[in-house]
């Protein structure tokens, strides 16, 4: 159960893996420099948000700036903002080395459709647990989750939703908005009652053996599944195949593109699609969901390929199953691809709440590296046009969010609606 719940801390978990660099005698003229040679040149194109010539005048006036008495950190994070307005998720100036291990704030948060949630928090705080965050240090959580999205490039709130969590555990760039003036972090919560609390946090270093995590009263299937790249489930008494897909990956592909002594760890695609067509052979079935809200995408084309083998086989039935695609707040890049799969060769229905993602999109991100500070720039080498209609985000023909009373129980809205289609 405690590793399920820290599923939804994000990046704050990877900080732990990463050994903060910080750069010494960073001469960021010659890494403006090489920002403006390389970022225009290797991008597919920079400039669909703002100009060139907005760009080339940005870079001139940081340079007649020069850090003016900045740390390396706020320099790099005013950069990342700046960056961000030219408008692709994908093109990042990566200053989490910068960052300072020792200083993160030890808690695992949820954003769910009815606010932020506590999901873990450090031993001895118990009571921070299944409460809603409403302050910090006296400043309404929207107004620094508002702030924290100005460090990337939200082609919607589905992305905001994603990402601010995962940042409001860094004291750091807390600070660099003002939030943290004399490193107290005081939290406003209000309990499941409806009662307010306070607690203070001091930032560190963070022990997951000195954290406690949230015990909803039961675990709904997709979260009982979510650490797995995907698994098949049959609900006969519902007539109902259910197939959870939370990474566009497999033991093929780990073979033929990663590494081949560690496929073998990994489940077969062609495993679950043999269990997919046996199921629908031989068990009733009357609706099939392919669930991919915490898909974040990887490689779309058996995903594609397992939709138009389906397609072959509804067309051979007199009935054939009703299909449904899960979407959520997580689905993004090549999940997106296969869920217009399912829509377009299987009818499908879109079920529960907004993408992250959208049809067209920036991506296939590489990098180059600054001179000076050693920060990698992040940029798109190609541009996906799956859908005429330019759309920010793929909207569920039926919108059912979940909320954290839902969490608590243990139940699946989404799930729970398929069930009586």
């Amino acid at each position: 159960m405690k590793r399920l719940i820290l599923l939804c801390i994000g990046m704050f978990w990877l900080m732990l893996g990463v050994k903060a660099q910080p750069a010494t005698h960073v001469d960021w003229q010659r890494d403006l420099d090489s920002l403006a040679c390389w970022l225009p040149r290797l991008h597919y194109n920079f400039f669909t948000v703002r100009s060139r010539e907005d760009f080339e005048k940005g870079i001139e006036n940081w340079k007649h700036q020069g850090n003016n008495g900045l740390s390396d950190l706020q320099m790099a994070l005013k950069l990342q903002q700046w960056i961000a307005t030219f408008g692709d998720l994908h093109t990042n100036l990566n200053f989490v080395p910068l960052l300072d291990r020792n200083r993160l704030l030890p808690l695992g948060l949820k954003w769910m459709d009815d606010g932020l949630y506590i999901v873990t928090a450090p031993v001895g705080k118990e009571g921070m647990l299944d409460c809603r965050l409403m302050e910090l240090n006296g400043t309404p959580i929207e107004v620094v989750a508002d702030s924290l999205g100005t460090l990337f490039s939200a082609d919607n709130e589905a992305v905001r939703k994603s990402m601010v969590p995962n940042y409001l555990c860094f004291v750091q760039l807390l600070e660099h908005f003002g939030f943290v003036p004399d490193g107290k972090v005081m939290f406003k919560l209000a309990s499941a009652d409806g009662n307010m609390q306070l607690h203070e946090l001091t930032p560190g270093s963070v022990n997951p053996q000195n954290l406690v995590s949230f015990r909803p009263e039961g675990v709904a299937l997709c979260y009982r599944n979510a650490r797995t790249l995907f698994s098949v489930h049959y609900e006969a008494a519902d007539s109902l195949l259910y197939v959870q897909y939370n990474k566009c990956w497999s033991r093929e592909l780990e073979e033929e593109y990663g590494n081949r002594e560690q496929a073998s760890r990994l489940p077969s695609f062609a495993a679950l699609e043999d269990s997919v067509f046996a199921t629908l052979r031989h068990r009733p079935v009357s609706r099939l969901v392919w669930d991919v809200r915490f898909n974040g995408g990887g490689n779309s084309i058996p995903g594609t390929r397992l939709a138009e083998k389906l397609a072959g086989f509804m067309h051979q039935q007199d009935v054939p199953p009703r299909v449904y695609v899960v979407l959520g707040a997580a689905t993004f890049s090549s999940a997106i691809l296969n869920a217009l799969d399912f829509k377009r060769l299987l009818g499908a229905c879109w079920v529960g709440e907004e993408t992250s993602g959208k049809p067209n999109h920036l991506g296939e991100v590489r990098s180059f590296t600054l001179p000076t500070s050693g920060l990698q720039v992040q940029y798109s080498t190609k541009y996906f046009k799956n859908v005429d209609e330019e759309m920010n985000t793929l909207v569920p023909d039926v919108k059912i969010p979940m909320t954290f009373d839902d969490f608590r129980q243990g139940i699946d809205p989404v799930y729970e609606w398929i069930k009586k289609q």
